[in-house]
Order: C-alpha cells, then structure tokens, then sequence
C-alpha cells in the first residue's frame, strides 16, 4: 500500500548464494552443479509447495497452479516488480537507531512536541 499520490514499493532483500572465488578448483564443477539443482524450476516449485518457502524463480510467482494453492504469490509478484534493492549493512544499523515510523516507505513523521 502507499499513501495517496504515492507509488507502491517493496523493499527487496534476502539470502545469496554463490560459489566463493577461492575454491578449491576440483569442486568448481560439483559446487555449480549443487547451485543449479537447488534454484531450477522442479525444485523451486516443490519447496514452495511443500514448505511454503519464498519462491527464487519469477516463474513460480506465475504459476497459475501455485498462485491457486498460494494467493499470495500474486502479490508477491506484483511486491517484486516495485521492489527497491535493500540497504547494505551499514545502512542497516543506521535504520535501526531510527524510529520505526522513518523506516516505512511512505509513513508520515510524527509531530515533534
């Protein structure tokens, strides 16, 4: 939601994976195959059926059999294609000394006294 005459957003965030450039050289091929089996499109859709997990792939925000067991993966969909990137980590601290009000996109500052 956003307040009148604003545009609606989503903060994007979350986990990465990846493969660290100091590995050792025989398991680049057995960490890229891990990598891929874990975020194709069979196993994204059975994490997100069987575990309810967030999806990773767009394709399963689409999927007109998952949006039917999982509504809200249409708004996640819709969350995604306003989405702002997160804040680094040092932004983050400085967010958390604020007030939680500063930190809602769109919220309105309370009046100081």
């Amino acid at each position: 939601p956003a307040d009148p005459g604003q545009k609606p957003s989503s903060i994007q965030g979350g986990w990465g994976i990846g493969i660290p450039k100091n590995i050792d050289p025989a398991l680049r091929g057995a960490a890229w195959r891990a990598l891929t089996w874990i975020t194709n499109k069979r196993m994204n859709r059975y994490l997100v059926e069987k575990y309810q997990i967030d999806a990773n792939r767009t394709s399963a925000f689409s999927d007109p059999e998952l949006i039917k067991e999982f509504p809200y993966l249409a708004d996640s969909r819709e969350g995604i294609a306003t989405a702002r990137r997160s804040p680094n980590s040092s932004q983050r601290v400085t967010m958390g000394q604020q007030p939680a009000v500063k930190r809602v996109p769109g919220a309105k500052q309370p009046a100081r006294r």
